[in-house]
């Protein structure tokens, strides 16, 4: 049997999204959305902002070249940047949170090695439970 999530083939927009989380939410409660992982395309602003104010726990994927703005300091810098001295083969939470699109969230990242075997940063957003956000994300 075949399932469509959405009446049409293609990528979907924020607010569909936001009505198939609501609709998720209607049928079987919040409760039962333990969290979302979601790939580079899904970090825009208006997304992430209801994600935050739902408190719907996620983990998304961002590109390493993505600009964040520190709130301690004010200062806008690449994400990669935070990871820079990361060893191959480790991760680490940033420990403090920062904004992306935004919107609060905490980085973690892990560094591997891609499939053309050059060391790659894998960051990750979430706006709760950082610690774990790698380990999510990588069973999505």
């Amino acid at each position: 049997m075949i399932f469509k999530l959405l009446p049409k083939a293609g990528n979907s927009n924020t607010d569909e999204r936001i009505e198939l989380i609501e609709r998720f939410i209607r049928l079987f409660g919040i409760r039962a959305l333990g969290c979302l992982t979601a790939d580079r395309e899904f970090v825009g602003e208006k997304w992430i902002r209801y994600l935050n104010n739902q408190n719907i726990r996620y983990y998304i994927r961002i590109r390493e070249n993505f600009w964040v703005l520190q709130p301690h300091n004010g200062k806008r810098v690449k994400a990669s940047w935070l990871f820079a001295n990361l060893p191959l083969n480790s991760c680490r939470v940033n420990e403090r949170i920062v904004y992306v699109n935004n919107q609060l969230c905490y980085l973690s990242a892990s560094k591997i090695k891609n499939k053309a075997g050059r060391p790659e940063l894998q960051i990750v957003i979430s706006f709760n439970n950082p610690k774990d956000a790698l380990e999510i994300y990588k069973e999505r």
